[in-house]
């Protein structure tokens, strides 16, 4: 396992890949990243059902999925702007949660909005 934290995301989803493609072009700090239907990604101790659910940050001592684990990402960042959007997203669970939920619903839609535009 890893001492430093290592972003886990759906690499079949296009939806996924372009929001990790739109992170690593825009934030400074951003973890290391493995899609999940990498065979590494089982180390951490992740089901399949817990990877195909939602994106995950995991090791150096973090196991956050969903929209933790993107408000944690968010909070790494050095821009203010950033780090206050995570931890609004952190005190905010509910909301956060709920958005996520919604996104990963519809990430297949949203994947070919973005794509036609």
């Amino acid at each position: 396992m890893s001492n430093s934290p290592v972003l886990i995301y759906d690499g079949d989803c296009g939806f996924c890949q372009q929001c990790l493609d739109w992170g690593l072009r825009r934030l400074t700090a951003f973890p290391a990243y493995l899609a999940s239907q990498d065979a590494r990604a089982k180390a951490f101790g992740l089901s399949d059902a817990e990877l195909a659910a939602q994106v995950w940050l995991v090791g150096g001592g973090l196991r956050l999925g969903g929209a933790s684990a993107v408000a944690y990402v968010f909070r790494m960042q050095p821009n203010l702007g950033w780090r206050m959007l995570g931890w609004l997203m952190r005190a905010a669970p509910p909301i956060s949660n709920l958005l996520y939920r919604w996104v990963a619903k519809n990430r297949g839609r949203l994947s070919k909005l973005l794509r036609n535009r």
